[in-house]
């Protein structure tokens, strides 16, 4: 249960940090990326706790109206706890998602992985 108020508060300050951050969309959500998070491999057990908490505190915020309006909408996709396949999820998500904010990463390797293209692409981590 403490893990999961900390999870709670790290999308609520990302999101709100998201809010801030220029989007070239003029959706009616949110969107959140949150690829870095291992559903296979090594950290499994973390990445799953982590999905799971991340799409509870989005279903709650959503409930009660959303952020100035707008619904979160979460991505996540797996890392399979490896930088390569961090990388691939990044490119990924970047390509076909567009997110204002990047949840992760688990792993240092994988945070050394994408955080280039976060940086490139102007998108807090």
């Amino acid at each position: 249960m403490k893990n999961l108020k900390y999870v709670l508060v790290f999308v609520a300050i990302l999101t709100l940090i998201g809010i801030g951050c220029e989007s070239k969309q003029e959706d009616k959500t949110i969107k959140i990326g949150q690829i870095v998070t291992s559903f296979t491999g090594d950290a499994a057990m973390y990445g799953n706790f982590q999905r799971d908490a991340a799409q509870l505190a989005a279903d709650e915020i959503n409930a009660s109206g959303g952020i100035n309006g707008k619904k979160i909408e979460l991505f996540p996709l797996d890392d399979a706890s490896k930088p390569n396949i961090a990388l691939n999820a990044m490119q990924k998500l970047l390509n076909e998602t567009k997110p204002v904010v990047l949840l992760g990463a688990d792993w240092s390797g994988n945070t050394l992985a994408v955080a280039p293209l976060a940086k490139q692409n102007k998108l807090p981590q």
